[in-house]
């Protein structure tokens, strides 16, 4: 009988080695199989293997096994005298979690440094706040399925969250309320904690891409330039978008030369940190293919307002349009193709008999 044992406990490792049955085996190096004399009347069970455990393929090495080994010395044991198990064969500890300074740092570094700081939360009205750390403790992962969830928007290599890997009853704040991540839906908008647009934002945004506002081709911030003689407004359109947080701690000044009529004049820059919000925006108001500026007319449509036109009017228009003897408002299109331009002129149609 105890061969019997000794040879299923052989084959069951040997399976765990080569296990590919879920994403987790795509993170590690190794897999950890149990380790210890089939039959000793003592079993330790961990909840998953660690760094050290992944690199070295064996259970309870890193800085829990050394605790254990000093409880197990107490009592007059030692390794060779328990069978060593982990509920989860291989784990990966690259769940990224938001700091209170806005940064993220992965959730297993937090654990092995015993963090203390504050982390971001989000209360009972769905604001974001900072809480502090009181303390580290381990949750066996029991017979919960461990799944994958991702964002839809992220720029890799960026310090913003793509991700997690969470246990599927864990709570996710979605439009719906708190939904444990087995019942999310392909609708279901996640509240990630990196900073997003309101709807007074968005309007305002769209006259700014209809006038002065650019989105580089393969960055995902939103840049702003004006002549130095409006940096009030620029600054006006930074406090405006405050939660984007700013690429430089000040706007920046610089000295452009106009060649055309052969001198310099002063402009003023602000430009935003790389979001995935901002990228959701350039996929929409750049062509993937030419790489041109053109106009989301469904969100446009949307969101296009009273301030959103007197935006583009601040940024691109003026008052030196004359017909029949009337003055009348102008705006430059210059950038946008001919169908973008028609589309303007009906929507400020429109907007004229709101």
């Amino acid at each position: 009988m105890v061969d019997d044992i000794t040879t299923a406990l052989d084959d069951l490792a040997r399976e765990i080695r080569i296990c590919t049955r879920c994403p987790l085996h795509k993170a590690r190096r190794h897999a950890v199989p149990g380790e210890g004399d089939a039959v000793l009347p003592i079993m330790f069970v961990g909840e998953a293997p660690g760094a050290d455990e992944d690199r070295l393929a064996r259970p309870f090495i890193g800085a829990a096994g050394k605790r254990l080994n000093e409880l197990w010395a107490s009592i007059g044991i030692g390794r060779r005298d328990v069978r060593i198990e982990n509920v989860t064969r291989c784990v990966r500890g690259d769940t990224f979690v938001l700091l209170g300074n806005g940064r993220s740092e992965r959730i297993n570094k937090l654990g092995k440094d015993r963090y203390a700081g504050t982390v971001l939360s989000v209360d009972a009205t769905g604001a974001i706040v900072e809480r502090l750390v009181i303390g580290w403790h381990r949750n066996p992962r029991g017979t919960h399925r461990l799944l994958s969830v991702s964002f839809a928007n992220y720029r890799p290599q960026s310090e913003h969250i793509k991700g997690a890997a969470v246990t599927e009853d864990h709570p996710i704040l979605t439009q719906r309320g708190w939904i444990p991540v087995a019942q999310l839906t392909p609708q279901d908008k996640i509240a990630t904690g990196t900073p997003g647009l309101s709807p007074h934002q968005l309007s305002a945004v769209i006259g700014m891409l209809l006038g002065d506002a650019y989105l580089n081709g393969k960055a995902r911030d939103l840049n702003i330039t004006h002549g130095a003689a409006q940096v009030e407004y620029l600054s006006y359109k930074q406090h405006l978008l405050a939660n984007l947080g700013t690429s430089t701690n000040h706007i920046r000044r610089s000295t452009v030369c106009d060649d055309r009529r052969g001198n310099t004049y002063q402009k003023v820059r602000w430009g935003s940190k790389q979001l995935p919000v901002i990228g959701w925006l350039r996929t929409l108001w750049r062509d993937s293919v030419t790489g041109r500026r053109i106009i989301p007319r469904d969100l446009v449509n949307r969101f296009f307002s009273d301030f959103s036109l007197a935006i583009w009017y601040m940024d691109d228009g003026g008052l030196n349009g004359r017909h029949e003897g009337r003055l009348y408002a102008t705006f430059a299109t210059n950038r946008f193709s001919k169908s973008d331009v028609e589309f303007l002129v009906a929507l400020l149609v429109l907007q004229s008999h709101v």
